[in-house]
């Protein structure tokens, strides 16, 4: 399934492949250069780190894989946030009205 998680306010836009509990972040994405490090997981702040990962102008230089929607958008956005309810399917609705049974 086809994800997207976008802010104007934080200046970023992302899209991703969620395919059997995996999160996959796609080569491209914009993240925001804002980050709460205090509030975000250490997975997503590391590798927001990588300069292999991520170039100077907040762009994904190759595909991130994530175990965790909520880690996945804390990786993008640089804040605390719940991945069920802000990636988005195709038609604007939250993940978590897509997946059934997710915990």
């Amino acid at each position: 399934m086809k994800l997207f998680y976008e802010s104007k306010k934080r200046n970023f836009s992302a899209e991703a492949n969620y395919i059997e509990n995996k999160v996959t972040v796609l080569r491209g994405s914009i993240i925001s250069e804002k980050v709460d490090n205090f509030r975000i997981s250490k997975v997503a702040l590391n590798i927001r780190k990588d300069k292999n990962i991520v170039n100077s102008k907040y762009e994904l230089l190759e595909d991130v894989d994530f175990k965790s929607l909520s880690t996945a958008a804390q990786f993008v956005s640089g804040a605390s946030v719940n991945g069920l309810k802000v990636w988005k399917d195709k038609n604007g609705e939250p993940i978590k009205n897509n997946i059934k049974y997710w915990w």
